[in-house]
């Protein structure tokens, strides 16, 4: 697993268990706590992704193409999370 993933999935648990912790899910079983889990790591994957792409356009960073500038993040994207092409 890729150092990235890594840190998104323990940031994933670390909040499914504080949330667990608290008063409000004391009763959280474990198909709860999954499917919160898988939540918070979809979403933090999505904001890394959004963050490359939105870095990758800005355009006083970049004077090149949408096109080539969208495949730069593509691949940005991909060498994140250790995806080969």
């Amino acid at each position: 697993m890729n150092t990235r993933i890594k840190e998104i999935a323990e940031q994933a648990t670390d909040f499914v268990d504080i949330k667990k912790n608290t008063d409000l899910a004391d009763d959280m079983d474990i198909e709860s706590w999954v499917e919160l889990y898988n939540q918070k790591f979809a979403e933090l994957i999505i904001k890394d992704c959004a963050e490359i792409v939105r870095n990758s356009l800005l355009p006083s960073q970049n004077k090149v193409p949408a096109t080539v500038a969208l495949d730069i993040a593509a691949r940005n994207i991909e060498l994140l999370f250790g995806v080969e092409k």
